[in-house]
């Protein structure tokens, strides 16, 4: 099973609160925001197992 957790850090040098998604227990890339909505966001995607990303072959050309 794997663990998702949204996390609240706390940077006392920068004075600055940052969101941020861990799976089973380490961090995720790219997901660290100051936007708590946009992380939570982000959170609910990858926690439902959404794909990251999506792609779709628009042409394809075989030379010989």
């Amino acid at each position: 099973m794997t663990k998702f957790e949204f996390v609240q850090e706390q940077d006392n040098i920068r004075n600055k609160v940052f969101y941020f998604t861990r799976k089973d227990g380490v961090f995720v890339m790219g997901t660290m925001t100051t936007d708590k909505d946009k992380a939570y966001d982000t959170f609910l995607n990858l926690s439902s197992q959404k794909l990251p990303t999506e792609e779709t072959i628009l042409f394809t050309v075989l030379t010989p």
